[in-house]
């Protein structure tokens, strides 16, 4: 937040404790009475005071406890609503956040600033917008923050439009995996080419994934690799018993100002699927198909190839195996640092708009919150293990050993496998906190304006990013503590 929001939030602070001495009236027929009202009142005064001083000092989760009481006080009081709002937000739950933020009026710009992002992460795209704008409107000529509010008015406005032609695909299965070995659970023909998954640095802090196609019959190259930090296609022919040197594929392919990586080319040598997080995205990576022009060696422009492939998240490396009628792609939404999530479908032969009168169905199709199922074809082996998976189900699946998987905690026989198992779960819930705190930090890092603030986010964003790593850790430590104590158990039966 800027210092004239501060300021300004400062400001209506003295103005409702001048309110409230002039609501107290020094004419009480008993003094006792007079001093007891007095007492109280300068109690729930330095109330706010205090909770006021750990907001500004950053420290939500206390500021966070101290408004909730304010607000049921004074549930129309619009700066305690958006205190607390502010304070839910940066703490990463976003439903209390967007429910205080709508009731705390006009008078905060950034309310507006805050909703529009609430809204994209709900997929309600034109509410987002409308937030935005009226936010826009709110900055003075010049402001730096002016084109990072007019991209994010663009990409809301783009997923409003796809969200009006979501998909209708088939999932076989999904599975969360790592990242830095994903590539490795797409089991395709070898008649469609070859993928191979290479991880590369791009700085003291950054790795990327540099991804190579090869056509089937090995004569045409196209992968990935970094120009100034940025990721771009290459192409490459064979010639004899070597590669011709690479060749950067056009800009109407590789956008200036973005990255874009995952090529895979279909059978028919024309069409391409790759990833980018350019202009068209609607944030993150985004899925694209274009098709090659063979007579004039050029591409035509890209399209986004829409919900449900496609979120405000990164979505990336489409694979289509025409001849097993199978296809995949990986998305990082809702996952943890490191993690995605593969989903495997059955490609349509032409595309199919999923048609509903009920919008917030169409929202839950669009997220893959619901989707059609579909069986896996006999001749496809989708080899993952079961506590990977990401299907939706009202129980748990954990993996004991190949053939015993437990459904619930009931099922336990050892106590001490039990209590780890419960351990497990409350490591998974801090760690989806961290997640979310993570997510927040980094969107409003944009609004930060001083030297000084900008670098107390990155230390934060830094730590969060460490933190999250060892929670990951911890995870699969507790995860394999549960399973060889539960297989103690039986085996001592």
């Amino acid at each position: 937040m800027d210092r004239k929001d501060f300021n300004a939030e400062n400001l209506d602070v003295r103005k409702e404790k001048e309110k409230g001495k002039f609501a107290l009236s020094p004419f009480r027929p008993f003094a006792l009475s007079c001093f007891f009202v007095l007492s109280c009142f300068f109690a729930f005064a330095q109330t706010p005071a205090e909770a006021d001083r750990l907001f500004l000092n950053r420290q939500f989760a206390e500021a966070a406890e101290m408004y909730e009481v304010l607000v049921r006080r004074n549930p129309r009081n619009e700066l305690f609503n958006y205190r607390l709002a502010r304070s839910m937000y940066e703490l990463g739950d976003m439903a209390l956040a967007r429910r205080h933020f709508e009731r705390s009026g006009t008078r905060f710009p950034l309310t507006n600033f805050y909703l529009g992002n609430i809204y994209f992460l709900d997929y309600e795209f034109e509410k987002s917008a409308t937030a935005y704008r009226t936010f826009l409107r709110t900055l003075r000529a010049g402001d730096e923050r002016i084109p990072a509010i007019e991209q994010r008015i663009r990409q809301a406005e783009q997923a409003a439009r796809l969200l009006s032609r979501v998909q209708d695909i088939a999932i076989i299965d999904s599975m969360v995996v790592s990242k830095e070995r994903f590539l490795s659970y797409y089991r395709f023909s070898p008649e469609i080419g070859s993928l191979r998954q290479e991880r590369i640095q791009i700085d003291s802090i950054r790795r990327k994934n540099k991804i190579t196609y090869i056509t089937q019959r090995g004569d045409r190259m196209f992968f990935s690799d970094s120009i100034e930090g940025k990721m771009n296609i290459f192409t490459s022919q064979r010639l004899l018993n070597e590669w011709s040197a690479p060749s950067l594929l056009p800009e109407i392919i590789n956008s200036p100002d973005a990255n874009e990586n995952y090529p895979f080319l279909m059978l028919d040598g024309v069409t391409m699927y790759f990833a980018s997080d350019g202009e068209n995205s609607i944030g993150g990576y985004d899925i694209f198909i274009t098709r090659f022009i063979p007579a004039t060696n050029t591409f035509l422009t890209p399209e986004n190839i829409g919900m449900p492939f496609n979120s405000p998240y990164n979505d990336f490396m489409l694979v289509i195996d025409e001849i097993n009628n199978i296809g995949w792609f990986a998305s990082d939404r809702y996952q943890p640092e490191g993690k995605v999530i593969l989903y495997f479908f059955i490609p349509n032969e032409t595309v199919k708009i999923f048609q509903s009168d009920d919008e917030a169905e169409i929202r839950s199709r669009a997220r893959l919150k619901t989707f059609r199922q579909a069986e896996s074809p006999k001749n496809i082996e989708i080899a993952v293990p079961k506590q990977d998976t990401n299907r939706p189900a009202a129980q748990m699946e954990f993996v004991i050993t190949g053939n015993i998987v437990y459904t619930h905690p009931n099922q336990f026989r050892s106590e001490s496998a039990r209590k780890a198992f419960f351990e497990l779960q409350e490591i998974s819930a801090q760690l989806e906190n961290m997640r979310a705190q993570l997510n927040t930090l980094r969107q409003s890092f944009a609004t930060i304006q001083t030297d000084s603030e900008r670098a107390i986010a990155t230390q934060k964003i830094l730590a969060l990013e460490a933190g999250i790593r060892e929670q990951n850790q911890l995870i699969q430590q507790k995860t394999m503590t549960v399973r060889n104590e539960e297989i103690k158990f039986l085996r001592s039966r």
